[in-house]
């Protein structure tokens, strides 16, 4: 396959039977200002999710935060383009989330979520604990976006 300007880079593997997931964007060159918009709220979305991942909560609930994030970044009908993720352990999704949902997160489960805005994603996997959702996949080196809810998602790599 020939990269041209634009890759989305996706991951989901294995080691010692569990999965963990990501996406990473890389650009070669200064991406457009539609794309790092979408990048930016599509950030913004997956913290939101992140922040909601709690235990005892409902994933029914998380997956109606997220529509209403997906709406208040100003892409109410992008969520409907692809599934949202779900709980990850032995699958790379165990179930995805859906407003039917009838699991509720529990401690020491992971969660791979990854809202998609066309063209765009942003997925890690986190693992909840008592404080919240911890992110597992996280690279450390990778350009990050700040979002308002204090927690940094992927940015696009300028190359």
């Amino acid at each position: 396959m020939k990269v041209d300007r634009y890759a989305m880079v996706v991951s989901s593997a294995t080691r010692h039977g569990l999965y963990a997931s990501l996406t990473r964007l890389v650009h070669f060159g200064p991406p457009t200002r539609e794309l790092t918009d979408k990048a930016r709220a599509c950030a913004e979305i997956d913290a939101a999710m992140i922040s909601a991942t709690r235990i005892d909560a409902p994933v029914a609930h998380i997956f109606r935060s997220t529509v209403r994030a997906y709406a208040d970044q100003g892409y109410a009908n992008e969520w409907k383009l692809h599934h949202q993720g779900g709980a990850a352990g032995y699958r790379s999704r165990e179930y995805f989330a859906d407003f039917a949902c009838p699991f509720t997160v529990q401690n020491a489960q992971a969660f791979a979520w990854n809202p998609s805005i066309t063209g765009v994603k942003s997925e890690d996997t986190v693992l909840v604990n008592e404080l919240g959702a911890d992110v597992i996949t996280a690279t450390g080196n990778w350009p990050q976006i700040a979002t308002g809810r204090g927690l940094d998602r992927p940015a696009i790599l300028e190359l």
